[in-house]
């Protein structure tokens, strides 16, 4: 690995990582205003007007944006009682498969997910009465997150397809 794809990887990881923390940041905001929501709701009889379109739209945005760094850290929920049972060629086989199958299902998302974006874009698309959540910029979110997760399983197939040609066990 040369010193140029080095640093594009940890410029790319970073900003992965600067992602996973917006979320983080989307994740307290939302844990305070439904607080603030269940404390306006039991206590003083006004709930906060919005709360169910905002929190809907918060979780699919932290589930988007904390994603790719899960992958990134190979954290991602995985099986490996029949990986570890496998040869190296077996188990780097199927983790070449299912990278494919990534690349391929998220780029679909991504695709379609921008089609959406760029719909709700154009009609400035909102949700709800009493409080307008802006949905676009969700949709964006969804779209651009998908494209990323797909290039990282890119990534991750290249990884796979080398350590094939290595003879050792990579597993993603």
């Amino acid at each position: 690995m040369g010193l140029m794809e080095l640093k594009m990887r940890n410029v790319y990881f970073r900003f992965v990582s600067i992602l996973n923390d917006a979320g983080v940041v989307l994740i307290f905001f939302m844990a305070l205003w439904i607080c603030s929501d269940v404390i306006g709701r039991f206590v003083f009889n006004r709930p906060i007007p919005g709360t169910p379109e905002l929190v809907k739209c918060l979780i699919a945005a932290i589930v988007f944006l904390c994603l790719v760094h899960t992958l990134c850290q190979g954290r991602h929920v995985r099986s490996d009682l029949i990986l570890k049972r496998l040869p190296p060629w077996g188990a780097t086989s199927i983790s070449i498969l299912a990278s494919l199958l990534g690349v391929i299902m998220f780029a679909l998302v991504a695709w379609y997910s921008g089609k959406q974006f760029w719909a709700g874009w154009l009609i400035r698309e909102y949700e709800g009465v009493q409080l307008q959540v802006p949905v676009y910029p969700i949709r964006f979110i969804l779209a651009f997150c998908a494209a990323l997760f797909s290039l990282q399983f890119a990534f991750h197939l290249l990884a796979g397809i080398r350590g094939l040609f290595s003879r050792r066990r990579v597993v993603v």
